[in-house]
């Protein structure tokens, strides 16, 4: 798989982790001591941002793999058990770069729609938690409204991630299993059936 992509996927996941951690910072310590005002001190933000989103994408990666575990394995189920899948990896990359690069772009996908679906349940509470706890000046009907206009983003964009997970997840082990046949299976009935001279 491309380094590149893999980098972009784990700093995608990691700059979601970074926001729900931020609005944690800022639900308890407040804003009001955060000055930005010239341009190095954003050019030193945003570099920091990104070391620690990548660093946070690596590691809540395993964390996200670890609660999803199960539904994982119900769908990879369906098609191959655990121990065809690392075998049937390997095989089919030995046999073919080109064709295990497919399934490594469908499981890029998946990774950041399951880093997505995670992060976006914790970005959507602690957007309540900030909005409680640190718009305390806001007229108390607009804070109302803010709360609902949060809650209905959080719960599309949940629901969204969760369908796209499960649907990636899904082509993923189908696709394996797919070219697993076709590459093995299909070359073995051949083999099998062509006439010994």
């Amino acid at each position: 798989m491309n380094t590149t992509a893999i980098v972009i996927e784990i700093l995608i996941g990691g700059l979601q982790t970074t926001a729900w951690l931020a609005l944690i910072i800022l639900s308890i310590f407040g804003y009001e001591w955060i000055q930005l005002s010239t341009a190095e001190r954003w050019l030193g933000l945003t570099i920091f941002i990104i070391v620690i989103s990548y660093t946070l994408g690596v590691l809540f990666d395993r964390l996200w793999d670890f609660l999803l575990y199960k539904p994982d394995n119900v769908i990879r189920n369906r098609y191959l058990s655990k121990l065809e899948l690392y075998s049937i990896r390997v095989r089919i990359f030995s046999k073919s770069e080109t064709m295990a690069s497919f399934p490594d772009y469908i499981r890029s996908r998946m990774r950041i729609a399951r880093a997505s679906l995670c992060n976006f349940c914790l970005i959507s509470a602690t957007s309540f938690f900030f909005i409680l706890t640190r718009l305390n000046h806001l007229d108390v009907f607009l804070k109302w409204k803010l709360l609902l206009f949060t809650g209905i983003c959080g719960v599309l964009l949940i629901l969204l991630a969760f369908y796209a997970w499960k649907n990636i997840t899904n082509t993923y082990y189908k696709q394996v299993s797919i070219i697993y046949k076709e590459l093995f299976e299909e070359a073995e009935l051949v083999s099998k059936s062509s006439p010994n001279k």
